[in-house]
């Protein structure tokens, strides 16, 4: 934006690569929502099944729905303002991973 010769084009098409962005990744959110059982106050097993039944199958869409955002931002407004969708979506799919061994790492 600093070195934009035109802020208010350059600032459109952040805009508009920001709501491609957004537009897959809120239908996932959605859906994520939608599927998500009511908390229930006891923790058991059974609990612990219906969460992985219900929301297992969209942690594997994760990595597909990060591309296609991806994807939609570089559709919407192409252009070097758009660049850094790339590696902000490979930031995004590098977090879980991190994330997932500093907490569990003590389960082996």
């Amino acid at each position: 934006m600093l070195t934009a010769r035109d802020r208010a084009h350059a600032y459109d098409t952040l805009t508009a690569g920001g709501f491609g962005y957004l537009l897959p990744v809120t239908v996932y959110a959605l859906a994520v929502l939608l599927r998500s059982p009511p908390a229930s106050p006891c923790r058991s097993a059974l609990a612990f099944l219906v969460v992985v039944v219900c929301l297992g199958p969209l942690t594997l869409l994760r990595p597909l729905v990060v591309a296609v955002a991806r994807l939609g931002a570089v559709l919407t407004a192409a252009g070097p303002p758009c660049w850094s969708a790339r590696p902000r979506g490979a930031a995004v799919l590098c977090v879980e991973p991190a994330v997932h061994r500093r907490w569990y790492h003590h389960v082996r």
